[in-house]
């Protein structure tokens, strides 16, 4: 099995573009398919396939089979070239989107253990509860 980073990539405009909130779509098909914005992409080519809501294991099976979606995978490769997901496997997303720290996000657990956070410029603590003050 190739490695891959766990950066997910979409092809935009003929260039590869990093998504940070893609998900991992499972399929009992051994393609490596990512959810993205309601949309079923491959990883090795960063290309749409369809919709959320089409049953796309169903779909590949019964009417276009997987051995075609596999060369076609191939030829857009030969083609396009290769996901970063897969020519970087030691990619990470820390690396490519980092996120600056908030200094005024507050987390805190109420006397029931519940977890909070408050955002804001001022904060004041009082009896080990913390209050918003906007």
């Amino acid at each position: 099995m190739k490695k891959y980073s766990n950066v997910y990539y979409i092809r935009k405009d003929s260039e590869f573009k990093a998504v940070e909130k893609a998900k991992t779509y499972k399929n009992d098909m051994g393609l490596d398919l990512f959810l993205y914005n309601q949309t079923i992409y491959e990883g090795h080519t960063g290309t749409q396939m369809c919709g959320a809501d089409t049953d796309i294991n169903d779909k590949i099976k019964n009417s276009i089979g997987i051995e075609k979606i596999k060369n076609r995978i191939q030829e857009i490769i030969s083609e396009k070239g290769e996901s970063p997901r897969y020519t970087r496997p030691d990619e990470r997303k820390k690396d490519i989107f980092p996120h600056e720290k908030n200094e005024n996000i507050i987390f805190a657990k109420d006397v029931y253990g519940k977890k909070h956070h408050y955002t804001g410029s001022i904060t004041k603590t009082v009896s080990s509860f913390i209050l918003y003050i906007e």
